[in-house]
């Protein structure tokens, strides 16, 4: 019953947010996103394959206009358990 944990690896980017995701019991099954409360979108690993209890993701912000962003990400493991991020970014 454990959820997947979020970790910003994103140093100094405007255009980029990397993120880490592990759970401690089981597999990473998929990772969404949410830009400005414009519906989900799907991410791929960065090896794109979803096979271990660690995963790296980077989501593409470079359409983002300038102004005030918010980004919620949720990890979901093969056991159904949801973890959440949330951030919000300036770009400049």
């Amino acid at each position: 019953n454990t959820p997947p944990v979020i970790t910003d690896r994103s140093i100094h980017m405007q255009k980029r947010i990397t993120v880490l995701v592990k759970d401690a019991l089981s597999e990473i099954a998929r990772l969404d996103y949410n830009i400005n409360f414009q519906g989900w979108r799907v991410s791929s690993s960065l090896d794109e394959i979803l096979d271990s209890k660690e995963e790296m993701f980077a989501i593409d912000l470079s359409h983002l206009e300038k102004g005030t962003h918010f980004i919620l990400i949720r990890a979901v493991d093969r056991q159904g358990n949801t973890g959440f991020f949330r951030k919000q970014l300036e770009i400049k």
